[in-house]
């Protein structure tokens, strides 16, 4: 039985100095690729940053442009959505109005003749 322990023991013992190697050494290569592939970074980089320019200058350009549109567009569909919502009450509004009338009618004091 106490065999089996043992067994297990070194077992669990080499997977886990399996996995220290294997991360030392993963980690190795990594810093390793990304030491030799820094230079090409830098250079993709360099050659692409006019490009990079472009684009933002693009952007800006189309943002100016385009914004004013969008800013005229929600404007008319806010007035849009906003009849949408008060015609379907019209009728209300035209019986209360009538009501009121008839109310203000009904109010008025008598005039006093001299």
């Amino acid at each position: 039985m106490l065999e089996l322990l043992a067994v297990g023991f070194f077992l669990m013992l080499g997977l886990l100095v399996f996995g220290v190697v294997a991360a030392v050494v993963l980690l190795t290569l990594k810093i390793a690729l990304f030491v030799i592939l820094l230079p090409f970074r830098l250079l993709k980089w360099l050659l692409f940053l006019p490009f990079l320019l472009l684009k933002g200058i693009l952007a800006l350009l189309v943002g100016v442009l385009v914004l004013p549109v969008v800013a005229i567009v929600l404007v008319v569909g806010l007035i849009a959505a906003a009849a949408a919502l008060v015609v379907p009450l019209l009728p209300v509004f035209f019986v209360l109005f009538v009501v009121w009338l008839i109310m203000r009618a009904a109010a008025r004091p008598v005039a006093v003749s001299r």
